[in-house]
């Protein structure tokens, strides 16, 4: 499954995350009403096209792509952080 479509499946998070075989600085905190929107599938595109992994059993979760730089920006941004509330909004739904 894409990233974009797990954030667009309708279902909780509150693990931390690992893209590009690289810790994420934050969690992903998602509700069951959040959503990505095109836009921001389009800003992120390296991370939010590529395939991940959600490994309930030890709660966290994989992205599988080489650009962890780029997984880091959205990382912060999906918590809020070094973002604008108006790009966050266009970004995400909550």
């Amino acid at each position: 499954m894409k990233f974009h479509e797990l954030l667009n499946s309708g279902q909780f998070f509150d693990c931390p995350m690992v893209i590009g075989d690289v810790d994420m600085p934050a969690d992903l905190v998602w509700s069951d009403n959040c959503k990505i929107t095109e836009y921001g599938i389009e800003k992120f595109k390296e991370v939010t096209e590529a395939e991940c992994e959600y490994h309930e059993n030890g709660n966290w979760l994989e992205v599988h792509t080489d650009n962890w730089e780029l997984g880091q920006d959205m990382s912060q941004a999906l918590a809020g952080y070094y973002i604008s509330e108006k790009e966050y909004d266009k970004c995400f739904k909550l």
